[in-house]
């Protein structure tokens, strides 16, 4: 975890413990009631493959730009592919705050997301990223990896107001998402130009053309502390004409606390 990332938790962590410190509330109504302020997400995480990557096929134009021209239609993704999001949210009530159902939470915290699949990334001088299709190497070995500043806004209904650790939940909303970090890692044997296997290990930090801003739907239904959770992307990995068009979505199990 980058050095950013983890002033960030602490941080977040931090100013949590503070606003708990000086909060005040009476305790046994506390001890009633779970208001979704921690989420914690453990995601499946993937990537909407409607749309076509980019093959190894390449032009190199008299600019030297160098593109990919062919399409590859078997793309495929690692079984389960891994995300986790921690958000700290405060739950507002619409209404008297022991007997309204409904609730608006605004939100701040992290979303970091890895994807496994066949197609390896070269970016280029014209700060555009193309993908091509590698063969006979575990997708376990080549990753994409991706980590959010995120906003997350919730209009929540609870069946329960006063005892929200004995309430059915449901939440939707939007995230806004802010490019914080990207990496692709790679490890595996390919061949060399004379047809001899090489072993390669490659860790790329600075991919090009990609999206900064991102936003999408989430959806959480559940009870109690704990939810499971939906999310899609309305917005590219890449920017237009930067890279392929390809759109993230995850789907996973959400715990909550106080």
């Amino acid at each position: 975890m980058k050095l950013h990332t983890f002033l960030f938790l602490n941080l977040l962590l931090c100013s949590l413990f503070t606003f708990a410190q000086t909060e005040e509330k009476d305790q046994s109504y506390l001890n009633t009631i779970s208001r979704d302020r921690v989420l914690l997400e453990l995601n499946y995480t993937g990537w909407d493959t409607d749309h076509q990557m980019i093959n190894s096929s390449f032009t190199v134009n008299e600019n030297n730009d160098t593109t990919f021209s062919e399409v590859v239609n078997d793309l495929t993704q690692k079984w389960f592919n891994r995300g986790l999001n921690l958000y700290f949210t405060w739950d507002i009530p619409l209404g008297d705050k022991k007997s309204s159902n409904f609730s608006f939470a605004p939100g701040l915290g992290l979303s970091m997301h890895n994807v496994y699949t066949n197609a390896r990334p070269t970016s280029f001088a014209n700060d555009s990223t193309a993908f091509y299709s590698i063969e006979n190497v575990s997708k376990r070995n080549n990753k994409f990896g991706t980590t959010h500043v995120e906003a997350p806004l919730e209009f929540r209904f609870h069946t329960n107001p006063d005892q929200f650790g004995r309430s059915w939940k449901v939440a939707v909303g939007l995230r806004l998402g802010i490019l914080m970090s990207r990496n692709a890692k790679f490890r595996g044997t390919l061949e060399d130009p004379n047809g001899s296997p090489i072993t390669v290990k490659e860790k790329m930090l600075d991919i090009k053309g990609m999206a900064r801003y991102r936003v999408g739907p989430s959806v959480r239904l559940g009870y109690g502390n704990i939810s499971l959770v939906g999310y899609m992307s309305l917005t590219d990995l890449f920017e237009a004409n930067k890279g392929p068009q390809v759109r993230p979505f995850s789907i996973g199990i959400t715990f909550n606390s106080f």
